[in-house]
Formats: C-alpha cells, structure tokens, sequence
C-alpha cells in the first residue's frame, strides 16, 4: 500500500498521466490497473489500484512541494493504518473512503482535519481485523473438535471389547473430545470479549484457536486422571452416575480456565507444603547457630 507521488513506471506512451487524466480501468503511473476514483481535480487525484491507495499530484504546479510536506505530517498515521489492513484491500472498502477523503483534506492543505479522518480511519480498520480474527480463532477451535470428534466416531467403529488397548485409548478420546467441547462452548460465549491482536495475521489467530481447544482437552484429560487417582473429586468415585458425571467433569475442565490451574495449584501446595515448612525450619536453624556463634 503506498500513497507515494514518486512516479514509478511510466505509461505504455512514456508520457505520465496528469491527474484530470485518470480513468477506472485504465493503467496508472506505475503500470497498475485503476480500481476506484475517489476524488479527481485539475491538481490531484486520490485513487486505489488493486494493492494500494495512492495520491497523485500534477508535478509542474508550484505548490508541489509544499503538498509533499503536508503529505509528510500524515505518513506515520497511514503507516499505522497500512498495517493492518489486508492485501485485497477491497474487503476494507469502508476504510479506504475514509482514508482517500484524509488524503482529499491533507491536498487541500488541511491537515488538522485530515489527521482527525485518519484517526477514524485506524478504528474502523482496528475493529474489521478485531472481527476477522475473532473468526479465525473461532475457526481454528472449531477444527480441532471436529477433528476430535471425528476420531472418537472413528474409533466407535473399531472398538470390540472394553479390555483391549484401543477400548482404553476410545475412553480416552472421548474424555478429550468432552473438553474440547467445553472450550468451544467457552469461545463460543465470549465471542464478543476475546482479545485480538490487529497486527497479527489470521493464520496466528487461526492456531490460537486451535491451541485454545488442545489446552481443554488436556485439562479435560488431568481432571479424569484427577478423578480415577482419587486425589481430586472423591465425590464422583463409586456413584452411580460416574461415567456422566467424569464427562460433565471434563466439560467443565474445559470450558473454565481456573479449575484445573487452581486445582493444579491447590495440590502443589499441599504436596510441597511439608518439604516447605521444613527447609524454612533447616534455614531458622542455621540462622540461629550463626548468630549463636557471632555472640
């Protein structure tokens, strides 16, 4: 994307095209076919090729150098802007008005004003890629559980017995699939608060999505081990619903993203606990025979 007046390539004919001269469909200055006129007058003429948004002087007028220095004070603003909207800027059509009418006021040596368009400019283009990404991590969570789920339907059909290895690994696959369907059900209602960063690309939201599913499934997976080693849960243990109640277990797992950390956290804390307290004894006792020495 560029909104240089430098002229690049010179037409077919090797003369350059004044701005009164340009026409959709027709190449421009740099060889690339014009898409949309935005605004078009005797001294200039804003424009979008297929890759970017551009603005062209008359270059024999005697106040070009002074546009190029009003040009100037916007660059940092657009350079802002440019990254993050797409390659196909068609798909950003309602930022790059807002952003050929900044380029239409800062020509007309209004800069305070086309800074203001810019800075509207910048938060459309923000909130267009908040979206998408929001899309793409959905999709990428939406592919591991169907992923998932289509190895567990899989694995139905080869299951015999519920003794072999792969009746084991079926288990397994379902507790998996059970978290991986809390995880989407988790995106799924905070669609709308997930954070996304507008300078990353889809694909990084895209695997974002994707981990957010994997970690609820090995969360889902710790809290049936959690569960089936009796160290957490003894509730679900010998009753009567237990295999519902581990899959609602696992669930949960991996629809929340405190239960397994702060369980995780809880058994650390009671398992070191003992070997805590007892270093802080050995450094207490030390501490004293130092200062028992000193006197």
């Amino acid at each position: 994307m560029s909104t240089s007046v430098q002229p690049a390539t010179i037409s077919a004919k090797n003369e350059r095209l004044n701005p009164i001269d340009f026409r959709v469909g027709k190449v421009d200055n740099t060889g690339n076919k014009v898409v949309a006129i935005y605004t078009q007058e005797q001294r200039f003429v804003v424009y979008r090729n297929a890759h970017s948004i551009r603005i062209e002087w008359d270059i024999n007028l005697p106040e070009v150098e002074k546009l190029r220095d009003c040009h100037s004070k916007i660059t940092v603003q657009l350079a802002k802007i440019y990254a993050i909207l797409p390659q196909d800027l068609q798909l950003t059509e309602h930022v790059n008005r807002v952003i050929a009418r900044a380029l239409r006021e800062n020509a007309r040596e209004r800069t305070v004003e086309a800074k203001r368009l810019l800075a509207v400019a910048q938060d459309l283009a923000a909130n267009w890629k908040t979206n998408t990404g929001r899309l793409a991590h959905a999709a990428g969570a939406l592919t591991i559980a169907f992923l998932s789920a289509g190895l567990v339907v899989a694995l139905s059909f080869v299951v015999s017995d519920h003794v072999s290895r792969a009746a084991v690994y079926y288990h397994l696959f379902k507790v998996a699939l059970c978290g991986a369907l809390g995880g989407i059900l988790a995106v799924s209602l905070r669609f709308d608060r997930l954070e996304i960063n507008p300078y990353q690309t889809r694909l990084h939201n895209f695997c974002n999505g994707m981990l957010r599913i994997i970690i609820s499934a090995i969360c889902a997976l710790f809290a049936f081990f959690a569960v089936e080693s009796g160290v957490a849960f003894s509730v679900l243990q010998g009753s009567d619903t237990h295999a519902k109640g581990i899959y609602l277990l696992t669930m949960l797992a991996g629809f929340s993203e405190f239960l397994v950390p702060n369980l995780m956290q809880t058994l650390s804390s009671t398992w070191a606990g003992p070997r805590d307290s007892s270093n802080k004894d050995d450094v207490n006792a030390s501490e004293t025979q130092s200062q028992n020495g000193k006197s």
